[in-house]
C-alpha cells in the first residue's frame, strides 16, 4: 500500500523563472477491470461530495480524442479506464486492454488530500506507469512582449493575444500567453507574468524552441555593420515603436537574428539546464512511471472510416 506521497515541486532558477511539469498523462498497467477503477473513483467523489464530478461510460472509440471505454472526471483530474486494442475490420469489434490513464495538473492538484487519496487509489491498483505525454512550463515575471520566440521552423499562430508554434497538442507544440491575464479571469491578482508552454511527448527526443527574454532596453546603436537597407529597416521600425505601434517586422529567419540587438533590446536566450530532467525524475517518482513507447498520440493506426464513431 502507497502511504502520503512526496509533494510534487516545481522549480525556480536562479533568475526567478517558474519551471513545472503543467500538465500528465500517464498511463497504467492495471489489476482491476475498468468497472473497479470507475468505482473507486465514484467512492472517492461520495467522500468529497463538493468535488465537481462527471461519467462518460461506454464510450465507443474515437481516433480524435482517445480509446477508452470509460471516463471519469473528479475535481481537476480526470480518469480513463478500459483501452481499446486490436481492432476487427470484418466484426468490427475492439478488445479492451487492462489499462487506464490518469490527466492532471499536479501544480494544481497534487497537494490536495482527495487528489492524493486518489492517487493513492490508482497506484494500488497498478502494475506500472508509463508517462505519455506532459506540458513543460516556464513563468517569467515579464509581460508577454518581454519574450520573444526567434528563429522556429514551426508554422506561428495568433488567438486572442496567445501566440502559437507547431500544431495543437503535437511534440514540440509551443504557446506563450499573459499568464497575469488568465489568473485575473480567475479573480486572482498576479504581477505581470508570461507562461512559455511546450508540450512533449515522452518517448520523442526533447526539442524546446529557442525562446528570448528581454534583460535591458537598451538597443545597439552602432549601425556601421549595417548596409543601407538593413539600416533603413532598423529606422523605420524603432519610429514606428517610439509611436506606440505593436507591428512586428516579418523579416525572415536570417534578418530577423542579424537585427534582433538592433530592434528588440538585449534579450538573453533562456537556458533551460538540466531542469527539465529533474522536474521529470521527480513526476516520475511520485506517480510510479517511466516511459511509454508508443506511436506519437498514444492512439493505434486504425482506418477512421472503420471506426464506429459516436453521433
Amino acid at each position: 500500500m502507497f502511504g502520503i506521497l512526496n509533494y510534487y515541486k516545481p522549480i525556480i532558477d536562479t533568475k526567478g523563472y517558474v519551471h513545472s511539469i503543467d500538465m500528465v498523462y500517464i498511463e497504467y498497467f492495471s489489476y482491476a477491470k475498468p468497472e473497479v477503477i470507475v468505482d473507486l473513483v465514484r467512492k472517492l467523489h461520495e467522500k468529497y461530495p463538493t468535488l465537481k464530478y462527471q461519467e462518460h461510460l461506454g464510450r465507443q472509440p474515437n481516433s480524435r480524442y482517445d480509446y477508452y471505454l470509460d471516463g471519469v472526471a473528479l475535481g481537476g483530474a480526470y480518469v480513463s479506464a478500459g483501452k481499446y486494442t486490436n481492432y476487427d475490420k470484418v466484426s468490427k469489434t475492439f478488445d479492451i486492454l487492462p489499462m487506464f490513464e490518469l490527466r492532471v495538473n499536479p501544480n494544481k492538484y497534487f497537494h490536495e488530500p482527495w487528489f492524493q487519496e486518489l492517487l493513492t487509489e490508482l497506484l494500488n491498483n497498478a502494475s506500472s506507469g508509463m508517462l505519455r505525454k506532459y506540458d513543460y512550463a516556464v513563468d517569467v515575471p515579464m509581460e508577454p512582449k518581454c519574450v520573444k520566440v526567434l528563429e522556429s521552423k514551426k508554422e506561428p499562430g495568433l488567438y486572442k493575444g496567445t501566440r502559437y508554434y507547431g500544431q495543437d497538442g503535437r511534440h514540440g507544440y509551443l504557446k506563450v500567453y499573459d499568464k497575469q491575464k488568465d489568473m485575473q479571469r480567475q479573480k486572482i491578482d498576479i504581477p505581470p507574468l508570461t507562461r512559455v508552454e511546450h508540450t512533449l511527448f515522452a518517448k520523442k527526443e526533447v526539442s524546446l524552441e529557442k525562446v528570448y527574454v528581454l534583460e535591458n532596453e537598451r538597443l545597439k546603436a552602432d549601425y556601421s555593420d549595417l548596409n543601407d537597407t538593413e539600416r533603413s529597416l532598423v529606422e523605420m521600425y524603432l519610429e514606428l515603436k517610439a509611436l506606440g505601434s505593436t507591428y512586428e517586422p516579418k523579416l525572415g529567419r536570417k534578418m530577423t537574428h542579424k537585427l534582433k540587438e538592433y530592434i528588440s533590446g538585449q534579450y538573453a536566450l533562456l537556458d533551460y539546464g538540466n531542469i527539465l530532467d529533474l522536474l521529470l525524475e521527480n513526476i516520475r517518482a511520485v506517480f510510479k512511471a517511466t516511459d511509454i513507447l508508443t506511436d506519437d498520440d498514444g492512439f493505434m493506426q486504425v482506418e477512421e472510416e472503420d471506426i464506429p464513431f459516436l453521433e
